[in-house]
């Protein structure tokens, strides 16, 4: 063993065997421990009370690759130019007052262990803005709050008060410069305000906007107004209509206030109806009743006139028919109550029927009795005693005759000859050969004597 006494110093020594120093051991100047050998090894049994500290900046390091640290502890701040560290890392612990800084732009991408483990954020500690330049791939979104009009929770950098917002807790809103516009629920899509936005725009471009191609509805279209083009009618032009049914195609026409009727306008030569036996059908609807009727015809002056040509042009003949249970048309006209000027009774499998025929310039008008039957009459009756009156005139063409029915009574009553209204009847009685004749309540009846 080499021993020096107290405040005794060597010069370089060469110590070939084991040194050992009770006490405290102090060196001066360099040293040098050992030698780059496995074979060397420090031990450093007892704790540092000072600071490592290299002779230079950035000139030697704490371990080396493959001869790496296995735990390295500090309970201050650990300053490096860069940090690369392999395997799992912690930073911190979960509790408010361990915070993590990063200063420094990250050149890396921030990837999970797996896949939907971790998130950005939680409930009540949220980033405050998220900003991105690419594509942002999220499979569920959830704003923080319901937002509005005029802070929608998604919206532009460039434009904040255009967005999407939650309107009230069911209802996502859609907001275009602050100012609410669509709404969308589980049951509808609609607009945030009644008659504010157009689907579509009628346009002949063909950049938008523009007018949807098809729309297709599983339900009601309900609307105030169709209009085809800038005009206020439908037009069609070389489309068609159809009944999915393919049988028949029924328009409804409701009309909106209590004795407000429906007008349906087909203009000449736009309309038609092909295949045999077609026809267009004007039928009420359930609960329409007789009053004031089922069609009005108008013209262009708005009366209630039958205009144009009933029929086709082919066949210029149609018949209006009665329904079963109705045994009269009337024709006249509507102001509040039923007013009829004309009316014609209607029977079953009619054999014989009047006929009223007009007339070119220079011949007569005429109602004739027509039918089955060789020989028909035809009956003018009046109601009660009125009588057929010819406020013109009476004539009996040359060959043809007046005729009065046979009495068989002799004279006959002499209340049917006290008023002036019946001055003129004619009674023929062939039993006792005489031709009565009313001359007024004064004088009664006359009697012609009837000789051969």
């Amino acid at each position: 063993m080499l021993l020096a006494a107290p405040g005794v110093s060597w010069a370089a020594t060469s110590v070939g065997t084991n040194v050992s120093v009770d006490g405290t051991l102090t060196v001066n100047g360099n040293s040098t421990v050992g030698n780059a050998t496995s074979s060397d090894v420090l031990f450093v049994n007892s704790r540092i009370a000072g600071s490592l500290i290299p002779t230079f900046n950035d000139s030697i390091s704490l371990g080396e690759f493959a001869r790496a640290y296995t735990n390295v502890f500090s309970s201050g701040t650990i300053y490096g130019a860069n940090l690369d560290l392999d395997g799992n890392t912690t930073l911190g612990n979960v509790t408010s007052s361990d915070v993590v800084y990063i200063n420094s732009r990250l050149g890396g991408s921030l990837i999970p262990r797996a896949n939907n483990s971790l998130s950005l954020g939680e409930g009540g500690l949220a980033f405050g803005n998220v900003f991105s330049s690419g594509t942002l791939y999220v499979s569920t979104t959830q704003a923080g709050d319901f937002g509005g009009p005029r802070a929608p929770v998604f919206s532009f950098s460039n434009d904040p008060d255009t967005g999407l917002y939650n309107r009230d807790g069911s209802r996502l809103g859609v907001t275009i410069d602050g100012v609410a516009k669509l709404q969308v629920s589980n049951t509808d899509f609609s607009p945030f305000r009644n008659n504010r936005l157009d689907l579509g725009q009628f346009s002949s471009s063909t950049e938008g906007p523009g007018a949807w191609k098809n729309v297709f509805a599983s339900g009601t279209m309900y609307t105030d107004e169709l209009i085809s083009g800038v005009t206020s009618t439908i037009t069609m032009t070389s489309s068609s209509i159809i009944g999915s049914s393919g049988t028949a195609l029924t328009f409804t026409i409701r009309g909106t206030a209590s004795g407000a009727g429906s007008n349906i306008i087909i203009q000449a030569g736009e309309a038609g109806v092909s295949g045999a036996g077609g026809s267009i059908n004007l039928v009420p609807g359930s609960g329409v009743g007789g009053s004031p009727g089922l069609v009005n015809i108008y013209t262009s002056g708005g009366g209630k006139t039958l205009s144009g040509r009933l029929g086709s042009a082919v066949q210029d003949d149609f018949t209006i028919y009665g329904g079963t249970t109705v045994n009269k048309i009337s024709f006249g006209q509507y102001s509040g109550s039923e007013e009829t000027s004309f009316r014609v009774k209607i029977i079953d499998s009619p054999a014989n029927f009047p006929e009223v025929t007009g007339a070119l310039t220079g011949s007569n008008p005429n109602i004739a009795a027509t039918g089955t039957d060789d020989n028909i009459n035809l009956d003018l009756v009046a109601k009660g005693s009125g009588v057929i009156a010819a406020s013109s005139g009476l004539y009996v063409p040359d060959g043809k005759y007046l005729q009065a029915a046979d009495n068989n009574a002799g004279a006959p009553a002499a209340g049917d000859c006290d008023e002036a209204g019946e001055i003129g009847r004619i009674s023929i009685d062939t039993t006792g050969n005489a031709l009565y004749v009313c001359n007024g309540a004064t004088r009664g009846w006359d009697t012609i004597a009837l000789t051969n």
